[in-house]
């Protein structure tokens, strides 16, 4: 009797010992592997974003020069929709102003507020510009 207790403790620890094996290799090839391959390829991406939405920058810089500026951008590459967003904005000589958000890949706005202060009018809202900055950049 004692003999079969000690090979049954011995076949369960070995069982448990096997399945636990198995169930860190599962987690390595099927959850650990995946996301880090995703994380590799979101940096990949931000990377070529950045660098495609800089090349349309720098054009549009001197496009704009003596005849108005354009601020800073930022750039985002978002995982869902697979755009490369590009956040700026632009400030003429002759008090126009416009913030924009473009798909650097289509080179198409997302959405644009523009405002002309000497002639007073307006295009969109600075309410749905921000509403929507928020849900593509989170800020």
């Amino acid at each position: 009797m004692k003999q079969f207790l000690e090979d049954s403790w011995f076949k369960i620890i070995i069982t448990i010992a096997i399945i636990f094996v198995c169930i860190s290799v599962s987690y390595y090839f099927f959850i650990y592997l995946p996301n880090k391959n995703s994380q590799k390829e979101y940096l990949a991406n931000q990377i070529k974003c950045h660098e495609a939405g800089n090349e349309l920058y720098q054009s549009q810089v001197k496009e704009a020069e003596g005849i108005g500026i354009y601020i800073m951008p930022e750039f985002k590459f978002d995982r869902n929709t697979r755009t490369c967003l590009y956040k700026g904005a632009y400030i003429g000589n002759q008090g126009y102003m416009s913030d924009f958000i473009i798909d650097v890949y289509t080179n198409k706005n997302v959405i644009v507020w523009d405002r002309d202060i000497k002639a007073n009018t307006y295009s969109g809202s600075a309410e749905e510009f921000s509403k929507k900055e928020k849900e593509l950049f989170g800020e």
